[in-house]
């Protein structure tokens, strides 16, 4: 399963706890951020591979200011 990506505080807390047994892995990201964008395809590529272990979740951190 690719990157869950919640568009406010609710939804990430609705990711979260609906993971269940499976770690959380957050890349707390931004679209203007080059660095994050340039390891974007990678940890999309990591989150199908491992998602029988763990939840990747893209937070933008201008979406959810809260987080």
């Amino acid at each position: 399963m690719p990157f869950e990506k919640p568009n406010n505080i609710q939804e990430f807390g609705s990711v979260i706890t609906g993971a269940g047994d499976k770690k959380c892995f957050v890349q707390v990201s931004a679209e203007w951020c080059g660095p994050c964008q340039q390891i974007k395809d990678e940890m999309e590529a990591l989150s199908v591979e491992m998602a029988d272990s763990y939840v990747f979740i893209y937070a933008d951190c201008d979406k959810i200011e809260d987080l």
